[in-house]
């Protein structure tokens, strides 16, 4: 072997063969390819550092470092999220790591558009408390009102006590950090009716010792003048009066602003209900020798930390009418943890929502929209809408139902939810 030359003996895991082979082709070209894999990357990074291969680190770092945010996978950012602390806050590795919060934010900034996807949920449930911590007290953060991040929290929360269930110190860490995400919630911001449902019915509210304080603040504020809340949110300390005002970050959209009881904006989703659902349900009711309701819901839609359904009930007619039967259509609510399904809610529990239902009838090519003509009052496990809503003519001439269905034979049904609280 050539003067001032050295073996290097590594020890890895068969995991990590592929990473030490890069690491190793890195080091000696001092670079590593354009298109090299970011998650291979940061293997090779990682087993760099541990061998003290500074050029190999760097090449991986610079390498990372030029990588756009958004573009990142978001396996290769919770990977970054999850690296030993040592690292994580280490001279070679923090720049790398704040690309995975900026991706984390890209995400999560906007949490109601979030919280609509299935895959961002899960995506949410997997990051750790750190980043949650810090993108929660983030100031570009922006939610329809905080309700949302109510929701957003708690699901977390219980996303993480499943996994820890049989993990005693894992319980007890993540008590402590429960208590954290909850102290820094702004209750005051929160809708009221929101707050009694959730203030009364939840666990996770009732097990803090400072709940009663919470629950006496927000209480104080949805009281006070709009000069005396200008004074409780300047305040030293109390950020819980301060209202998000997140700013999106570029490339980011919002159906909502942010609003103490909901956004003007609104937010519309559009439900399906499969023909043959509908029809066994009539079937049903008929063959109860028209006695008993048969209802049909649709799938949920998350906005303002309420999940929101359209329900179809097939029932008997009023009394004197000529018709066997009554669809009725409406809106009714809940409020739903991911991964925990309904709260359990009072029947004193209520809100307030400004709301149409339409139909779309597919022979003249148009919507047929039915409001409810201001805000009305909807309590928990009931639903408010309009009887006979397809009219009373499809009861006798089934054939008429097909104008308001799509070609796939499913019933179509939008609703605009104009504003909540």
């Amino acid at each position: 072997m050539a003067s001032g030359s050295h073996t290097l003996s590594l020890t890895v895991s068969e995991e990590e063969l592929p990473a030490a082979k890069a690491m190793l082709v890195a080091a000696y070209a001092n670079s590593v390819p354009k298109d090299a894999d970011p998650d291979q990357l940061l293997a090779t990074m990682v087993l760099a550092d541990r061998y003290q291969l500074r050029v190999c680190v760097e090449a991986c770092r610079s390498h990372l470092l030029g990588l756009d945010p958004k573009a990142l996978a978001w396996g290769t950012a919770l990977a970054l999220l999850r690296l030993p602390a040592g690292l994580r806050e280490g001279e070679a590795f923090a720049a790398v790591v704040e690309k995975a919060h900026e991706r984390v934010l890209h995400s999560f900034a906007n949490l109601d558009e979030a919280w609509t996807s299935r895959a961002s949920r899960a995506q949410w449930a997997s990051l750790p408390a750190e980043a949650v911590t810090r993108l929660l007290g983030c100031g570009q953060l922006a939610a329809a009102s905080e309700n949302v991040v109510y929701v957003v929290v708690a699901s977390w929360l219980a996303a993480q006590l499943k996994q820890c269930a049989t993990d005693p110190a894992g319980l007890s860490q993540l008590q402590g950090v429960a208590a954290g995400l909850l102290s820094d919630l702004r209750f005051p911001h929160m809708s009221g009716n929101f707050l009694a449902a959730v203030g009364a019915h939840h666990g996770l509210l009732a097990g803090q010792p400072e709940v009663a304080r919470w629950l006496l603040e927000a209480m104080q504020w949805g009281r006070a003048a709009d000069a005396q809340r200008k004074e409780m949110a300047a305040c030293a300390g109390h950020t819980r009066f301060q209202q998000r005002v997140g700013q999106l970050p570029d490339g980011c959209s919002s159906s909502s602003s942010s609003s103490s009881s909901g956004s003007s904006s609104g937010s519309a989703f559009t439900s399906y209900i499969a023909a043959a659902d509908l029809q066994q349900a009539i079937s049903k009711y008929r063959a109860s020798n028209c006695s008993e309701a048969y209802y049909l819901l649709t799938g949920g839609h998350f906005y303002n930390g309420f999940t929101w359904r359209l329900k179809l009930t097939v029932k008997p007619p009023d009394p004197g009418s000529p018709h066997d039967m009554n669809i009725h259509v409406g809106l009714c609510w809940g409020i739903e943890l991911e991964g925990e399904g309904p709260l359990p809610l009072g029947d004193a529990a209520m809100v307030q929502v400004d709301f149409d239902i339409a139909t779309w009838d597919f022979l003249l090519h148009e919507e047929d929209p039915t409001s409810s003509e201001g805000p009305v009052i909807i309590k928990a496990g009931t639903c408010w809408g309009w009887d006979d809503f397809f009219g009373p003519e499809v009861y006798a001439d089934s054939s008429l139902w097909a104008k308001f269905m799509t070609d796939k034979q499913q019933l179509l049904l939008s609703c605009h939810l104009y504003s909540c609280c």
